[in-house]
């Protein structure tokens, strides 16, 4: 889903792939305001080239998930001129990780939401998951706990399930 922040109006993006999730999950400890401490890190502007660039990744991604096309997607994913550069800090041996999965085959990796979790794409569900594993032996190779979820991506996008 693109969703204008001002009006908040969704459009729906057609997804021609069939996509796995694996979330590797290191824990590190306290959670409570990471959120808030993983944006306090980012620039508050950017320069023009920046956003261009990134706009570009946005467009590839787009476009990938329009045409199916995995090696863009991969490339598209992985690409973030405006967290990556800041955040990366947040995940333990962040760049890493992000070369074994994309060695050992995933269709994209980033850092998910504020961190440290990450996550990487793959067509087939064992793929991502051997993958997944891979990204947390890394991990636990610094004695970190790590939690592996895999999942697909869903088609419908966010919605809400039940309101208490």
């Amino acid at each position: 889903m693109l969703v204008d922040p001002r009006s908040l109006e969704a459009v729906k993006l057609g997804i021609n792939l069939e996509l796995w999730v694996a979330v590797v999950i290191p824990s590190l400890g306290a959670t409570s305001g990471k959120t808030r401490f993983a944006r306090s890190i980012l620039p508050r502007e950017y320069s023009r080239d920046t956003i261009v660039y990134q706009l570009s990744c946005l467009a590839r991604l787009i476009h990938s998930l329009y045409t199916g096309n995995l090696e863009e997607l991969a490339r598209s994913v992985s690409c973030d001129y405006l967290a990556e550069p800041y955040r990366h800090k947040l995940v333990p041996r962040y760049y890493e990780l992000k070369d074994v999965a994309l060695r050992e085959g995933a269709r994209g990796f980033n850092i998910a939401g504020a961190g440290p979790s990450v996550f990487l794409l793959h067509e087939e569900k064992e793929e991502a998951t051997r993958i997944g594993y891979v990204v947390a032996d890394k991990l636990r190779e610094e004695n970190y706990q790590v939690l592996v979820v895999v999942t697909r991506v869903a088609e419908k996008g966010a919605h809400i399930l039940y309101i208490e």
